[in-house]
């Protein structure tokens, strides 16, 4: 026997049932005056309602366009680009002549809604038939700031009628889980009144047969009343049931109804962890009221519950949607998995939650302690004071979790209890600042630290506002960093540790000004009063930065900073976040103080440490780590010779890196550049992956031979590169590339080779002017429109220039923070970072 009721993602047509809500929807369709909206409990076969439209009405003069809205875009903007993409991708065929259109409206800046329109109406124009848009999942728009917008824009499509006609080819179809009117925010704008509802039930005694015999399932009219009994035609368990059967039938001849009996109870009322069950118990679990409902339901007491009670019950798949009939559960399986002793355990559980939810937070359990009190404010009825406690408390554990977004949504909520109202106002403030929102973080910790109570929010809010300000406000930031020192010796219940943390870092930071100021001695002076108050692995970079600054070197520091790190066995500090703590980046600057090209014997003793304690599996190997020390440090050339000393013990990808970086190095020195950029392009060749630094290398390459006259080498060179940019699709690479066609048409200019010059200038000027992202070009809005300039000139045999590179001047010797491309943050002097910055490899912030 061929198994049949496989477990498909769609319903295949053969097997597909048609019911009320088809003929519902193929009306709206082809009526085409107004938006059908599909409102269905999950797993109750909603897709595959919408799939089966498609299917059996889609045709040369009718398009379905199915769009998934579970995926979420932050704007507005790109939520009405998904959909439009979401027509043209599919259908380049039908729509490829008015994608530049469409890009063209996009650079326009419009208002959303008004490209949103414009956008359409090119698409539906350009459409010999009717259009119908399909927004599944509409509810999760729940969480979308935007979402009375979409509604608007949805009713706008329509109305607009009146003054474009070609909108009557337009139609919509929403589905979703909830009431359009629960996604609306703002009270004061127009329901969405203009749709027709289409509710999804369960299969009639007729449809349930027809399925059976679509199924081939060769039953008995009693087992299949006997599942109609169970399932009362829901579709899922229908269709699960049957399944369930096939298999038996498979293995045995017969089944009976004890055979069919023992199937269910042990699929779906054991351990109730099936779909939909589970679902369904799950979100009765989680509404107090819903719960509440079903109790009544049980103990057959349904005169009082309201229509938007029933509604629920019906998107949660519990009732059917005959909401003035009797209400009851649609069938036993969920009748008896929502028993009404297990609705009153899940009551006498919430109950608890709430002194449960405070204890995990006791013992440092954020996570959990968040989703208990947040269970409880779902499930119970709590007190005013519950309410205020778990929100505090909620609040504080996304704070502990570094979820500062989080955090001050439950921060701003009103508090009445003195103690939440004072801390809630400085636990806001610092995760405003957190957020960035600096402006009002800073106004709220100003207005927080004038109760001075030299506890431990006191100082949290002391420390973060003096660290958020400006450069222009230091002596009021030493003010404030002195404050928080003075107090710390105040507080009588904060443990010693965490005092002498806060000591440490008031002290570091004052340093840091002093230093600003260019007082040097008055910086080494705090830094070292803070190591007498500083942890073992803080105190690391404090040693650090006292050498630095000392005129009179103690070379002992670089043997005691290795010697703790590998005696005390330090980790990496997850935990805190300041510019002191034993991190990643300073241990970047511990390899390059203590390397020494002709002894780096202490160089070798934290690498290896590093790759054992440290990172253990998660680097490629220990020069990794060495490689990434050389891009901070003077010593970057020695430090890459010293890594090539093992050169068969480094793999492919870092020596190409070293060498691409020692071309970087020598980019005005054209005899050393080509020492090893040759070495350089022997490994490009070998590899598959092309980036920015390599278009860039290469350009400079060719920059080289032009300017000493080797035209020749300078095309060979361009045809190496050419070969292997002319096919990529990366839309920054492209644009990048341009300097390689730019020096393909000039050089070919220079050997009076007309026809290529020509052909290349066309290029150029084709992958800069269709380009989006000039903005991120290495080589500047104004290189690439003086770019654009020459190869006109070119096409009409004019003069050459060279391509004008966009550069912002920092003083060499003055100090940045930049990001690189892995996420770390580094601060350092410009010329450290110059040539990472100018290859790309990190940006300024």
């Amino acid at each position: 026997m061929e198994k049949i009721l496989k477990k498909y993602t769609t319903i295949p047509q053969h097997l597909y049932v048609n019911r009320n809500a088809d003929d519902q929807l193929k009306n709206i369709v082809e009526e085409m005056q107004r938006p059908g909206y599909v409102l269905v409990a999950r797993q109750m076969g909603k897709t595959n309602l919408l799939f089966n439209a498609k299917r059996t009405l889609e045709s040369e003069r009718r398009l379905f366009v199915y769009v998934d809205l579970s995926n979420i875009f932050d704007h507005e903007r790109d939520c009405y680009r998904n959909i439009v993409d979401n027509i043209i991708e599919p259908n380049e065929d039908l729509f490829h002549s008015i994608e530049s259109d469409i890009y063209t409206l996009r650079e326009k800046n419009l208002p959303p809604h008004k490209e949103y329109s414009k956008s359409l109406r090119l698409i539906i124009n350009q459409f010999i038939g009717d259009i119908v848009i399909i927004l599944d999942e509409i509810d999760a728009l729940r969480s979308a700031d935007y979402s009375d917008n979409i509604f608007a824009q949805i009713r706008s499509n329509y109305f607009l009628r009146t003054n474009f006609p070609e909108f009557e080819r337009l139609t919509y179809v929403l589905s979703g889980v909830i009431e359009p009117s629960e996604l609306i925010r703002d009270r004061n704008k127009s329901p969405f009144n203009i749709g027709e509802k289409i509710y999804l039930d369960d299969f009639t005694k007729d449809e349930h047969n027809s399925f059976i015999d679509k199924s081939r399932l060769k039953i008995t009219e009693n087992i299949s009343d006997s599942i109609y009994d169970w399932a009362n035609g829901n579709p899922r368990l229908t269709f699960d049931i049957c399944s369930e059967v096939e298999d038996f039938l498979i293995e045995n001849i017969d089944i009976t109804n004890k055979d069919l009996n023992k199937i269910i109870k042990n699929k779906y009322l054991t351990a109730f962890d099936i779909a939909p069950i589970d679902h369904i118990r799950e979100l009765v679990k989680s509404n107090k009221k819903i719960r509440d409902a079903v109790l009544k339901i049980q103990q057959s007491e349904t005169n009082n519950i309201s229509d938007e009670i029933k509604t629920k019950l019906y998107l949660d798949g519990i009732i059917n949607s005959k909401f003035d009939e009797e209400t009851y559960i649609k069938n036993r399986i969920v009748k008896l998995s929502l028993s009404e002793n297990w609705i009153m355990s899940i009551d006498k559980q919430a109950e608890n939650a709430f002194s449960y939810g405070l204890q995990l937070f006791d013992s440092k359990d954020y996570t959990n302690s968040i989703e208990t009190l947040l269970e409880f404010l779902d499930t119970s009825h709590p007190s005013y004071k519950e309410i205020e406690t778990s929100n505090y408390f909620i609040g504080l554990s996304y704070y502990h979790l570094k979820n500062f977004k989080k955090s001050v949504h439950y921060f701003n909520k009103k508090f009445e209890d003195h103690t939440y109202k004072i801390n809630s106002k400085s636990l806001l403030g610092i995760c405003k600042l957190a957020i960035g929102e600096k402006e009002s973080g800073e106004a709220i910790l100003e207005a927080s630290i004038l109760n001075e109570t030299n506890d431990w929010l006191y100082h949290n809010a002391l420390l973060n506002l003096a660290i958020s300000l400006d450069e222009s406000k230091d002596d009021k930031a030493i003010l404030f960093f002195q404050k928080l020192y003075h107090s710390t010796f105040k507080d009588k219940d904060t443990k010693k540790i965490e005092l002498d943390k806060l000591r440490t870092l008031a002290l570091y930071y004052q340093a840091e000004i002093f230093l600003h100021k260019n007082d040097t001695k008055e910086a080494l002076s705090k830094i070292s009063l803070a190591l007498k108050y500083s942890n073992i692995s803080d105190s690391l970079f404090l040693k650090y930065l006292k050498y630095s600054l000392e005129e009179a070197k103690n070379e002992y520091i670089k043997n005691e900073i290795v010697g703790t790190i590998i005696e005390q066995k330090l980790i990496f500090d997850s935990e805190n976040i300041y510019p002191i703590s034993f991190n990643e980046s300073n241990l970047i600057y511990y390899l390059d103080l203590v390397f020494d090209y002709s002894n780096p014997k202490l160089f070798d003793e934290l690498l290896d440490y590093a790759e054992k304690e440290l990172y253990k599996d998660k680097l490629p190997d220990r020069f990794y780590l060495a490689y990434i020390s050389s891009k901070l440090s003077d010593k970057s050339e020695s430090i890459l010779k010293y890594i090539l000393g093992f050169e068969n013990s480094i793999d492919n990808e870092l020596h190409i890196n070293i060498y691409r970086d020692l071309s970087m190095m020598y980019s005005d020195n054209p005899p050393k550049y080509f020492i090893y950029f040759n070495k350089y392009k022997k490994l490009f060749n070998q590899t598959s992956e092309v980036l920015k630094d390599d278009i860039y290398l290469f350009a400079l390459g060719i920059k080289h031979y032009s300017d000493s006259k080797k035209i020749r080498e300078g095309l060979e060179l361009c045809e190496i590169i050419r070969k292997r940019i002319k096919d990529i699709e990366n839309e920054d690479l492209k644009l990048e590339s341009s300097i390689i066609y730019y020096w393909c048409a000039t050089l070919n200019f220079s050997k009076k080779n007309r026809d290529k010059s020509i052909q290349y200038s066309s290029k150029t000027i084709e992958l800069i002017n269709s380009s989006k992202k000039k903005g991120n070009s290495m080589l500047g809005e104004e290189g690439l429109n003086n770019i654009v300039e020459q190869m006109e000139k070119i096409k009409y045999s004019y003069t050459i220039m060279n391509p004008i590179i966009k550069e912002k001047k920092y003083g060499r010797n003055e100090w940045i923070k930049v990001e690189y491309l892995d996420s770390r943050i580094i601060k350092n002097k410009y010329k450290k970072l110059e040539e990472d910055i100018r290859a790309k490899r990190c940006k300024i912030i």
